[in-house]
């Protein structure tokens, strides 16, 4: 079905069954992601630092006009401490870390297109979420194991939620909007957690 069809107006009765059943299911399912508006306090990260070792030597002298070298020279050289847990985490956040925020934006576009009565409107939010997640997919895995299994769930969810959307509107399947919408919410969930996740390791919860 052409878009031009999609958006006749009101004398066709598919085209405001479907508006109604996009806006009755993105329009009060969901609701700003508290992760995603704690997420800005994340910018004062765990920084990673190196301890540095120490070079050590000692000298001794028999007698007056004849010296020898050092009887013993030893070096005591440190190893740089591998990064913390937080500190991994937190050069993960510095370099990628603006994808929470981008989906949290995503995600509110979803629910206030789908408030409206622009049918086209919402598909194309949930085409943006899509792009954004795969992109998100491309990134590296987080280095925690909790924060990475979460963030999954939020990639796999706000993925499927994407999908049906974007299906749903194309195929007036007001079945598939509806579980689209139940996924969105889900991976809302996931991405609150994932957040706190992340302020947990690094303390800036």
């Amino acid at each position: 079905m052409s878009r031009s069809r999609l958006s006749m107006g009101p004398t066709r009765p598919e085209c405001n069954f479907r508006r109604n059943a996009v806006r009755a299911s993105y329009g009060h399912a969901m609701e700003p992601s508290k992760g995603v508006q704690a997420v800005m306090g994340l910018a004062g990260l765990v920084v990673l630092s190196l301890i540095i070792g120490t070079f050590l030597s000692g000298g001794s002298t028999t007698n007056s006009t004849t010296s020898t070298p050092p009887a013993n020279t030893s070096t005591n050289t440190q190893a740089p401490t591998a990064p913390s847990p937080a500190a991994q985490v937190g050069l993960w956040y510095q370099q990628y870390g603006s994808i929470f925020t981008t989906l949290g934006n995503d995600l509110n576009n979803v629910s206030a297109a789908s408030g409206g009565s622009d049918i086209n409107a919402a598909q194309s939010a949930c085409q943006t979420l899509a792009a954004d997640i795969q992109t998100a997919q491309s990134y590296p895995a987080i280095p925690d194991a909790q924060t990475a299994a979460d963030w999954s769930t939020v990639l796999s969810d706000e993925g499927s939620a994407a999908t049906d959307c974007v299906n749903g509107i194309q195929n007036n399947d007001p079945s598939l909007v509806t579980q689209g919408a139940t996924e969105m919410v889900q991976g809302n969930v996931a991405l609150d957690k994932a957040i706190m996740d992340v302020q947990s390791l690094t303390g800036t919860g």
